[in-house]
């Protein structure tokens, strides 16, 4: 049993996986694969799936947004 769990396996070359993936394959597999594209969108669709509120505070000092807004 120890000889099974000690033996240093290469999970890449077992499972046949590149050692490096480039940028294509990158873009293949987020085309492809629901778990890739899930992986990537996961973070900015849970950020943004809701507007913030904006709001002003009772300082008189003029904001960075409000110098913004004007240009």
């Amino acid at each position: 049993m120890s000889t099974l769990l000690n033996d240093p396996k290469d999970i890449n070359e077992e499972c046949g996986y590149p050692d490096e993936i480039t940028i294509s394959m990158y873009k293949e597999m987020y085309k492809r694969e629901g778990v890739a594209k899930r992986v990537v969108n996961i973070l900015p669709e849970d950020t943004w799936s809701s507007l913030p509120d904006i709001y002003e505070t009772e300082k008189s000092d003029e904001t960075e947004f409000e110098k913004y807004g004007r240009k």
